[in-house]
C-alpha cells in the first residue's frame, strides 16, 4: 500500500475579516480547511460539481436555493454537508467554526447575486 503525502498547494494562507483558509492536495484530491469566526458569511455561489463539507468544530447555518425557496439547515460537529451541482449556497457561522471542504472536478465557481450581495455588504461593514 502506497501512502501519498499531503502537501500544501500554496505557501500563503488566505486570511480576511472572516477567518482563514488553508489549501492542500492529496494526489488528485484538492481540499481546504476553513476557519470562520462567529457570524461570518461565506460562499454565495454555486459550482458545476458536488461540494462537500465536514464540520470539524462549531456550528454552521447553510442556506441553499431549491426551486423558488431558500432552505436553511444547521450543521454541527461531525456532520457532512452535501451541496449538489448548480445549487446556490450561503454559509453563516453560528459559532467559531472549522470545516474541511472538497469538490469533485476542477474548481469552478459562479456567484449567486442574492447571496453574494449579503457577503459584499458584510465585507463593507468590516472595512469601515
Amino acid at each position: 500500500m502506497s501512502m501519498k503525502a499531503i502537501k500544501k498547494t500554496t505557501d500563503d494562507i488566505f486570511k480576511d475579516y472572516r477567518g482563514e483558509m488553508h489549501f492542500y492536495e492529496l494526489g488528485d484530491l484538492k481540499f481546504h480547511i476553513t476557519f470562520s469566526k462567529t457570524g461570518m458569511l461565506r460562499a454565495g455561489d454555486y459550482h458545476p460539481d458536488w461540494q462537500r463539507d465536514l464540520i470539524l468544530s462549531g456550528r454552521m447555518e447553510v442556506t441553499t436555493r431549491e426551486g423558488d425557496n431558500d432552505v436553511v439547515k444547521v450543521y454541527g460537529p461531525n456532520k457532512l454537508i452535501q451541496i449538489p451541482p448548480d445549487v446556490p449556497h450561503l454559509y453563516r457561522s453560528l459559532t467559531d467554526t472549522t470545516m474541511l471542504e472538497w469538490r469533485e472536478g476542477d474548481y469552478k465557481v459562479k456567484y449567486y447575486p442574492p447571496y453574494r450581495d449579503l457577503i459584499d455588504k458584510q465585507a463593507k461593514e468590516f472595512s469601515q
